[in-house]
């Protein structure tokens, strides 16, 4: 490849990491529509109906699920992107985003040049560490998953368990 499509190819590595960013967070959104719809069709049927509070239950359920796998993938798509642009990146010799983002992971921690575009330091701020947790992300969403199940499966059980005793 030339330097001229390894740059367009570089662009677009970017360009896939933000759709599939994007595509997560709108899933996301959609995620939230339909838990509020369980939720509101849990609290309208009776509390004697056991039945059809776990079928909306497990719909819930299995929608997390679904939502965890797709995001699962849209992260790994992500990451694909990255490592294009990393291996771009080396065969062009510079040091660009994807090695950035990479350093940034394994170090846990980003260092704020705290500079203007010509170097100078802004309001005599040096350059310090600021520490991030990139690598909890993936473990946080799959807390989510399963507290946000747990409350709807709870949601579901709990009256019909008060209106029994």
């Amino acid at each position: 490849m030339t330097g001229n499509a390894l740059l367009v190819a570089y662009e677009q590595c970017f360009s896939e990491k933000r759709h599939y960013d994007t595509l997560s967070w709108t899933i996301s959104a959609g995620l939230v529509v339909i838990m509020a719809a369980v939720v509101t069709g849990i609290l309208k049927l009776p509390a004697n109906d056991l039945c059809s509070r776990l079928l909306f239950a497990l719909f819930a359920g299995g929608t997390i699920f679904f939502w965890c796998r797709i995001y699962d993938r849209n992260r790994f798509w992500g990451e694909v992107a990255n490592e294009k642009a990393r291996d771009i990146e080396k065969e062009l010799n510079f040091d660009g985003l994807g090695h950035a983002y990479m350093k940034a992971n394994f170090d846990g921690q980003v260092t704020l040049k705290n500079t203007d575009y010509q170097g100078a330091n802004y309001k005599d701020a040096s350059p310090k560490a600021e520490k991030n947790s990139t690598g909890s992300m993936h473990f946080s969403i799959q807390r989510l998953m399963g507290l946000l199940f747990f409350a709807i499966l709870t949601l579901a059980i709990l009256p019909t368990l008060a209106f029994y005793l």
